[in-house]
């Protein structure tokens, strides 16, 4: 058989017979022998050997045999080697070059012409899920990521497509300047997506959709009654932006 079933010897039988150490498998076998010696002996003898006798023995080999063939598959199986291969393309379908690749299963990405190559033993591979492979280009903010089940073939290619990632949210808290209390009631937005506005509770913390990857600018508009009116940079990501009004 083809792709993952593969034996490591299938030319030679003794090699599988070789294997065959187990207590069950080797009894089997002695039993086998010993019928046929007195299988042979008997009829030496000029005596009947039940015809049970004959048809046991060689049930008595194949047997282990077959569990021996069986293990050997599995194993063989729990060897075996994905060599996934990725090209990345930026989203005008040019190829990158200096994008950095994931999987999901391990297997550590190594550069190779036009793209990169994962070796992902089989045996790393959890049953019915499929593999996501992930390519980021942070000085483009550029993200891509699709999936692939694996299955016979062991030697897949993938296209992966990158776009500008807008996963990011822009977070903070909004403060009186010269008291540095926290305000309540403030509504925040970002500059575009006013639609996407929040109001400010105590605390005076407030969390938006960026629209931008993580570390890039977004442009937040700030409003409180009683305060002016400021628009102002602030980087997308997990960091805590303080914007300070003032009063008017």
């Amino acid at each position: 058989m083809n792709g993952l079933f593969i034996l490591a010897e299938p030319a030679n039988p003794w090699s599988v017979v070789s294997k065959i150490t187990d207590p069950f498998s080797l009894s089997a076998f002695a039993l086998a022998v010993v019928l046929a010696i007195v299988g042979a002996i008997l009829k030496s003898k000029g005596m009947k050997v039940p015809t049970a006798v004959w048809f046991l023995i060689p049930l008595l080999v194949a047997m282990p045999i077959g569990a021996a063939v069986y293990q050997q598959a599995i194993t063989s199986k729990e060897q075996a080697i994905y060599r996934v291969r990725v090209t990345v393309y930026d989203p005008q379908g040019i190829p990158v070059q200096d994008a950095k690749v994931t999987s999901s299963f391990g297997g550590e990405p190594k550069k190779v012409d036009a793209g990169w190559e994962m070796n992902i033993p089989a045996a790393t591979a959890p049953k019915g899920e499929k593999l996501r492979i992930t390519a980021i280009k942070e000085s483009a903010f550029l993200k891509g990521q699709t999936e692939l089940a694996l299955g016979e073939e062991r030697n897949p290619t993938i296209n992966l497509n990158l776009i500008h990632d807008a996963t990011a949210t822009v977070r903070g808290v909004v403060v009186d300047e010269g008291s540095k209390r926290y305000i309540a009631g403030a509504r925040v937005s970002v500059v575009g997506y006013d639609v996407e506005a929040v109001i400010t509770k105590e605390g005076g913390r407030f969390e938006l959709p960026a629209h931008k990857a993580d570390g890039q600018q977004t442009l937040l508009q700030v409003e409180a009654k009683g305060y002016k009116a400021v628009s102002l940079w602030r980087p997308a990501g997990d960091s805590v932006a303080e914007i300070s009004l003032v009063r008017q």
